[in-house]
């Protein structure tokens, strides 16, 4: 490209190779000998965009290096492997060793332990020495519990390490910090790592081959520059993403946004990136891809590092077109890269969308003869409407405005969809010259960015001076990195952590600046060199037709016939032994009973399934075969959802909490003799089953809330006055308080008392609660609360397997009703007292277009309101607390907290009635709608709570 007009000098494709390096140097050979005014000489930078190491990951590549990770953690998180998330293949190829070490930091920053040198020497030299024994690489991994806020830890352990290695003459090694790789999660982040780590060795042989195979073109003025691009569409250097590989894992979809926005000088844009297979759509605000919020899955593992928010779907150059019964089906299957065998144009036995587009002169491809092609006028229409269809529907899940945007045409598919075609909310469409390498042209831009983040308390610290710090350091980085200073600007981005008193925010701050080829450059020959471009002659080169990779085979997600029922003859009760897939079905239905709340049950699934796969038991019983004279222990969580899933959960928290619990009821001479559910909405709903397998004792399929709610007093035993202590809560550093007595036994007491520890203790600790007889659960315990989650979730996972939206049947079961389906328009969120308050507006689509609704949130939906979109002023309520509103994508139907909600999500809204039991006089009083501060009365939305009937019985 040449500047400041950008224009194109020269361009060639070529296919893909095998071995990554010996196609990008025939394109570059190609692409010069092509060009006479330009020679080697004129270039002074080379941009990539590469696949390949993602494509390592997803293929189950044997190149990828067995990792060890160690976990600075302390007296936390030790009870989750940082593998417990991956599939079994991927488990089993890349976990080496795992080491839980001193360390880690609370979320004031206080260390969790301090570091241990020797301990940390110790395991460097055991990772060295393993190495050494079975002569591979070692790849390392050193994660910190909130390494993101405090990254001294990792720094220190590293530098340890490094200290080590040198000592013994071991090079063989690589280390990945986490805070290098990604955000707050500490699974999340570890995965991220690990994928990141287990990939540096293959990254480093292949970009150390292709900076050869550059350097034997005679590229001189390009020694120094040579840059892949990165998840963002920005450009890094070798050394980083010979160290980072992870950055560039979804360059290539980037690449064609970026280069779609330069190609027709448009910073805000849909783009539509349309290849052989698939469609790709992206967002650009000031020419880069909006991000995605949320958690991304890379070869099965969910990971939380920066990816573009792009939507994909079945539509290419090679989809297959069929018409049934009147109708026009286009893809997801394609033909790919055997287009010109099995294309009907070409000789072949099927219609694809090419076929259409040369039929209809859209454009000419040697070789093929449209005239085979059996396309009436008729049927040429019904595909175009199809294909419009299609791209309709992304446009409006993407868009985050409901003013039409411009839309932007790119990839060698384009051709499908003509210039002038009418979108619906698309002001005009832009295809420009070059269209077919925009993936190209983006590479070629030259921009590099850095970014920083810090968490900070705006109560104790003033903004705008944390702000200007950070956005002080962001622009630094990217100048270290060869931007050009006066070039840099710095974007700001706060989130308010919820469920923390204050006012504690997450900044993140981000510089792009224009790079500095020549500065940059150690050495510079002229221009004006003679070329030698002719004479050097490219091996040949094997082509190896790409081919995409749309899932891992092996992990495939089959329904098993139904729920296991023992007899225990020792008990003379029946019981139910849970499973893998049980406690999956169970974290589904939990999501949807947390009507927003509670917090992801994620967590609790990965600890339930833990302690199965270490051989333990976990049994569920009904509440009516409990013995007169035994007693239940409600048991919970408590505290901030993104510190639990930093700090996670651990066996010893659990036992020490609960052991403190169980001496304190023999002294009083009551036999604890099982767990339940204090709260069956969220994460809660299935921390007593981690319980369960650690004591060996079942659950009561039951809870105390039927669903979610913000605070302890909200409890059913609260409610009617059972006792409210004695309350245990305890931590990780087998530190526990004992709460006997509160002044009238005032729940709201308890509350109080228990946030104050939580906060102490970091937020979060462990619940042990007052234990519950036979007769209290029967009394105020809404009953079989498992089975209910259970039931809600196998059934989402076999109706969205059939492909099937799955809010109907979620209504159908609970005897509830679909409000509404839409797309969220709007999104307000506030931070108050530590609680999550908001609303959201979401406008009609399909039958219930024109409409719209609001709901409201404190943690929580609390009520909802419907009105003609075009009349505001007649809005109803139709729903209110303590019914449950339910969100769930109607994309993958899974729920939807409420600190998940984005703009643009397509939704569907099902109220389920409350359990009778929360609809008394005397429950209102604490749940209903008054408690909320809404002025009203609760009402009916016009159906009643059924009882579940428990898997057990």
């Amino acid at each position: 490209m040449e500047y400041p007009s950008k224009r194109i000098q020269n361009y060639v494709k070529v296919p893909t190779t095998k071995d990554f390096q010996s196609g990008i140097s025939d394109a570059i050979q190609k692409v010069l000998l092509t060009q006479g005014e330009i020679t080697e000489a004129h270039i002074t930078g080379v941009m990539i965009g590469t696949t390949a190491f993602v494509n390592a990951i997803v293929q189950r590549s044997r190149d990828l290096s067995p990792v060890s990770v160690v976990r600075l953690c302390g007296t936390a998180a030790r009870s989750f492997d940082p593998f417990s998330s991956f599939p079994e293949s991927l488990r089993t190829a890349l976990r080496q060793d795992v080491f839980f070490a001193n360390g880690g930091y609370e979320l004031n920053r206080l260390p969790i332990t301090p570091i241990s040198e020797p301990e940390c020497h110790q395991i460097a030299l055991q990772i060295l020495h393993k190495a050494k024994t079975s002569k591979t690489h070692a790849a390392i991994v050193i994660s910190g519990i909130f390494s993101p806020i405090c990254a001294d830890q990792e720094e220190t352990v590293f530098k340890i390490f490094e200290t080590v290695f040198k000592s013994e003459g071991f090079v063989d090694y690589s280390i990945t910090m986490s805070h290098k790789v990604a955000k707050l999660g500490l699974l999340e982040r570890e995965g991220a790592a690990i994928l990141n780590a287990s990939v540096r060795p293959l990254a480093k042989h292949y970009l150390s081959h292709l900076q050869r195979s550059i350097q034997d073109l005679n590229l001189l003025n390009v020694a120094n520059n040579i840059f892949l691009t990165s998840n963002d569409g920005t450009l890094v250097s070798f050394e980083q993403a010979s160290e980072y590989p992870i950055i560039t894992f979804n360059s290539g979809p980037t690449n064609s946004l970026r280069g779609a926005s330069e190609l027709c000088g448009l910073k805000d844009a849909l783009v539509v990136d349309i290849g052989g297979t698939t469609t790709d759509i992206a967002f650009l605000q000031g020419g880069f891809p909006r991000l995605a919020s949320s958690y991304v899955e890379v070869g099965g593992v969910r990971t939380n590092f920066t990816m573009p928010d792009t939507l994909s779907i079945g539509l290419g150059g090679g989809s297959l077109v069929e018409f049934v019964e009147g109708k026009c089906v286009i893809g997801p299957q394609s033909v790919g890269y055997k287009l010109k065998k099995e294309a009907l144009s070409f000789g072949g036995s099927v219609m694809t969308t090419t076929d259409y587009a040369l039929k209809c002169g859209n454009i000419s491809i040697e070789g093929a003869d449209p005239s085979r092609v059996p396309l009436t006028p008729e049927r040429q229409d019904l595909i175009l409407k199809e294909i419009i269809n299609k791209i309709e529907i992304l446009v409006d899940k993407m868009k985050t405005t409901p003013s039409p945007l411009p839309l932007i045409l790119v990839g060698g598919g384009s051709i499908l969809v003509p210039s002038d075609a009418k979108i619906d909310g698309i002001s005009e469409i832009h295809r420009p010259h070059h269209f077919d390498v925009a993936n190209a042209v983006g590479a070629a831009i030259s921009q590099v960015s850095a970014k920083v983040e810090h968490v900070a308390d705006f109560k104790v610290s003033n903004r705008d001076e944390e702000i200007q710090k950070l956005k002080i350091s962001a622009k630094n980085l990217a100048i270290e990195r060869g931007a050009i200073p006066d070039s840099v600007e710095v974007s700001v981005d706060t989130v308010h952590l919820t469920y923390i008193p204050g006012e504690v925010v997450q900044i993140t701050c981000k510089a792009i600046g224009n790079l500095d080829l020549i500065k940059i450059s150690k050495e510079h020959v002229p221009f004006d060199s003679p070329s030698k471009i002719r004479d050097i002659v490219l091996k040949d080169v094997v082509v190896d037709p790409f081919i995409k990779n749309v899932g891992n085979p092996e992990e495939t997600n089959q329904h098993s016939g139904g729920p296991k029922i023992v007899y225990n003859p020792q008990t003379s009760r029946k019981e139910w032994i849970l499973s893998e897939e049980d406690i999956e079905y169970m974290s589904i239905g939990a999501a949807i009973l947390g009507s927003g709340g509670g917090g992801s049950p994620y967590l609790g699934k990965l600890m339930a399934q833990k302690v199965l796969r270490e051989g333990k038991t976990i049994k569920v019983i009904s509440h009516t075969t409990l013995n007169e004279g035994e007693y239940t222990m409600p048991f919970a969580a408590a505290g901030a959802p993104f510190v639990l899933l930093e700090r996670l959960m651990t066996d010893c928290a659990v036992t020490d909490t609960i052991e403190r619990s169980l001496s304190h009821y023999q002294s009083e001479g009551k036999k604890i003799s099982s767990f339940m559910s204090i709260e069956i909405g969220g994460f809660n709903s299935l921390i007593p089953l981690f319980a369960s397998a650690l004591f060996d004792l079942p659950v009561v399929d039951g809870d105390f809330m039927g669903r979610a709610f913000p605070e302890y007093q909200m409890t059913t035993n609260a409610i009617y006055g059972k006792p409210a202590t004695p309350l245990c809560i305890g931590n990780d550093k087998n530190i526990q308080y004992l709460v006997t007595e509160v002044e009238n036994d005032d729940p709201k007491k308890v509350e109080e008392v228990m946030r104050q520890r939580v906060v102490e203790f970091g937020f979060m600790a462990c619940l042990g609660c007052p234990a519950m007889s036979k007769k209290d659960i029967e009394d105020v315990a809404v009953k079989n609360s498992l089975s209910r989650a259970w039931k809600l979730g196998r059934a989402i996972a076999i109706e969205h397997k059939n492909k099937r939206n799955c809010a109907d049947v979620v209504a159908e079961l609970e005897n509830g009703k679909l409000l509404f389906v839409g797309k969220v328009i709007d999104i307000h969120r506030l931070t108050r007292d530590g609680f999550n308050f908001g609303f959201i507006k979401i406008d009609g689509i399909d039958t219930f277009k024109g409409q719209r609704t609001d709901i409201e949130f404190q943690n929580e939906y609390l009520i909802a309101y419907q009105y003609p979109e075009n009349s505001p002023e007649s809005k109803k309520c139709v729903a209110v607390v303590p019914d449950l509103l339910c969100l769930l994508d109607t994309e993958n139907n899974q729920p939807i907290l409420a600190e998940d909600l984005k703009y643009g999500i397509r939704v569907s809204v099902v109220v389920l009635p409350a359990p009778s039991i929360l609809k008394t006089e005397k429950s209102l009083k604490v749940v209903g709608p008054k408690n909320f501060k809404y002025e009203m009365d609760y009402f009916s939305f016009g159906k009643e709570f059924v009882q579940t009937t428990s898997i057990v019985d």
